[in-house]
């Protein structure tokens, strides 16, 4: 069975990449624009691991992983360009179980995944 990734980003583009990169790597991947609609995807689609930005409109980051983690024990894993320390902090106060600042390198995000969800040789 495929392991599901959900990208939260409010960057269309970033989220067909990153669903484009995901994918073939063997995950199967949803992608949400709007943060308003985070939970709901959230809910239908029951993620292995989610890939969380925190600057979006409406809702941010730390609210929507929040959110997330009190409904069940899934990794997060934030992204983002905020890289101040207190920003940081405060993404893992939120909930989340990694912290990857953009730009990042590719490598270095399936690395991270790995660490939740095994590595490919090693994934049902």
């Amino acid at each position: 069975m495929e392991q599901k990734v959900l990208v939260v980003d409010d960057s269309r583009e970033m989220n067909l990449f990153l669903a484009r990169l995901l994918q073939s790597e063997g995950f199967l991947v949803s992608t949400v624009s709007d943060p308003r609609e985070a939970m709901a995807v959230f809910e239908a689609f029951q993620p292995d691991l989610v890939l969380l930005d925190l600057n979006m409109p409406y809702l941010s980051g730390w609210e929507i992983c929040r959110k997330m983690k009190a409904r069940r024990p899934v990794p997060v894993i934030i992204f983002s360009v905020r890289d101040a320390e207190s920003d940081i902090a405060r993404g893992f106060e939120a909930g989340a179980d990694d912290y990857l600042i953009k730009p990042f390198e590719l490598p270095d995000l399936l690395q991270r995944i790995g660490r939740f969800l095994g590595k490919p040789e090693e994934r049902p």
